[in-house]
């Protein structure tokens, strides 16, 4: 995927993060282990538990994460 802000490269990751922790973003995929809360937006499938991909640029440090189907 190219960056839409820069025309880089992007690498295909994930966001890791929950209420408490800060998000981290890593090109390794796990599962959520805090359910958002009600003014929390879902980002993916509700109740599939794992994430959806988020792609980051090296070159202006962006993440795009997709919110649904790629």
């Amino acid at each position: 995927m190219l960056c839409p802000y820069c025309n880089a490269e992007m690498t295909k990751g994930y966001v890791h993060g929950g209420k408490l922790e800060t998000p981290v973003w890593s090109t390794k995929p796990e599962k959520m282990t805090v359910l958002p809360g009600k003014k929390d937006l879902w980002i993916g499938e509700p109740g599939s538990h794992m994430l959806p991909p988020a792609y980051y640029c090296r070159a202006c440090r962006k993440i795009i994460i997709c919110c649904g189907e790629e």
